[in-house]
């Protein structure tokens, strides 16, 4: 009897462990075990081999690109930690200009690398083509081409379907994606064109471009929102192209050519070693609107306007250091809305800002252009009065690691040690020096290696 209960036992057990392999077997992957992407040509092909990015994404983990193509993707929630990296290869991921392509939840994680990203479309929701609850780290890629709705009315209701084809996800409580749902038209405010934070996000030597939206047309953050931006550049966007509620830091980076203006900020914002440049408004500041608490530091604002003049700077109480505010020549609005709190070693072009008076011509100053580093900068010409003029802790300007600051120019500064003025550090020219031979101390021997010159900043 205990012969066949003992038989009985192992027979079962058999055929739960055959089950679970049955089961298992079906599955391409396992939950954050990521994999490689060998097939770029369509986004899930059934075929059972996780070879496609929809057949590994739901899993998470860290996903590789072995292949290179444009894969159009449908809105996919991302709730595992997850990153996408294309490598080497050169990957698109797109919308299709029909769906947003990602939703991060509380909680989860996505972190996109080596990519380009296009054509996003949410609707009268949020976020062409993130939208972002828990950790968004974007590195070493270009978005570029989303949109929200751009009419202030919209039917309210689901708007995105939702991608679910592969394995069954987590219900997420989730806020921000869709207007109230009753069916009714009703008045809208699409946020975010290409990205809408209210979690943490950080932007690494990216480019985040050509984003529409009623508001934020780049990024709209939150005020539980975290922003931070880094040698990054954020250009030709519609509407405001940066509105961030909560905390923002920008780095290193060039805020250019946005209508609507460049920075909305009502939070606590810092901004370091950058560039604000050739931004327009029609009604509003050109360049940075601060209403919250706003720190400035060896950044360079330059030829923000709006249709009546420049205002680069408009709003309360702005602290600023060592910074350059250039407005346009023939400009009668000023470049301040109000007095700035001088933190010392400004340079203004008229005296609206509170700030040190210059004649614009004293500047010297170039045109908007590649000078070296990952972002655009306005280069200081030889007798800019900008020139060793400043104040500033050792370290780089904006470009990076290639360019010291403070650099002594003693040809062409007036007054010696000092940081330039603003985002860029005139940098020594590079010269060819020729090394003499050392010499042998012994008569015999092989004949000692022969530099024949070394370059040195």
């Amino acid at each position: 009897m205990v012969g066949r209960r003992i038989l009985f036992i192992v027979l079962g057990l058999l055929c739960l462990t055959a089950l679970v392999s049955s089961t298992f077997a079906t599955l391409p992957a396992i939950r954050g075990a990521g994999g490689i992407v060998t097939n770029c040509q369509t986004f899930y092909d059934g075929g059972g081999v996780a070879d496609t990015l929809g057949e590994l994404l739901p899993y998470g983990g860290s996903i590789l690109f072995g292949c290179s193509g444009t894969i159009f993707v449908p809105e996919m929630f991302i709730q595992a930690d997850t990153t996408l990296d294309g490598g080497n290869q050169s990957v698109t991921l797109s919308g299709s200009k029909t769906n947003r392509l990602f939703i991060v939840p509380i909680g989860g994680r996505l972190e996109l690398a080596n990519l380009t990203v296009i054509d996003g479309y949410a609707g009268p929701g949020n976020g062409g083509a993130i939208n972002n609850a828990g950790t968004l780290v974007i590195r070493y890629s270009r978005l570029s081409n989303h949109q929200t709705q751009k009419s202030n009315y919209a039917q309210a209701g689901r708007i995105s379907s939702g991608y679910r084809p592969i394995v069954p996800m987590i219900t997420a409580t989730y806020t921000g994606l869709y207007p109230t749902p009753t069916g009714d038209w009703q008045w809208v405010e699409p946020k975010g064109g290409t990205i809408y934070n209210s979690g943490s996000a950080s932007i690494i030597n990216s480019v985040v471009s050509d984003g529409r939206a009623y508001r934020g047309g780049g990024i709209y953050s939150t005020e539980d929102g975290r922003l931070t931006i880094t040698n990054s550049s954020i250009s030709h966007n519609h509407d405001t192209a940066i509105i961030s509620e909560g905390y923002l830091s920008i780095v290193s980076s060039t805020v250019d050519y946005n209508d609507g203006g460049a920075i909305s900020a009502s939070g606590t914002t810092v901004i370091t070693s950058s560039t604000i440049s050739y931004n327009s408004n029609t009604i509003g500041c050109g360049g940075i609107s601060a209403s919250g608490n706003t720190t400035i530091n060896s950044s360079t604002l330059a030829y923000n306007s709006t249709s009546w003049g420049s205002w680069s700077i408009c709003g309360g109480a702005v602290k600023i250091a060592n910074s350059l505010i250039a407005g346009l020549s023939y400009s009668y609005r000023g470049n301040c809305s109000s007095k700035l709190i001088d933190l010392g070693f400004n340079l203004a072009t008229d005296d609206t800002c509170g700030v040190t008076r210059i004649q614009f011509q004293q500047l010297h100053l170039a045109e908007l252009a590649d000078n070296g580093g990952t972002t655009m900068t306005h280069a200081l010409g030889a007798g800019s009065i900008a020139i060793d003029a400043g104040s500033c802790a050792p370290g780089y300007d904006q470009r990076g690691a290639d360019f010291w600051r403070p650099i002594d120019v003693p040809l062409i500064g007036k007054r010696g040690n000092g940081c330039d003025v603003g985002a860029y550090e005139v940098q020594l020219p590079k010269r060819i020096v020729p090394v003499p031979r050392p010499t042998l101390h012994k008569p015999y021997g092989p004949p000692a290696p022969t530099p024949t010159s070394v370059t040195f900043p």
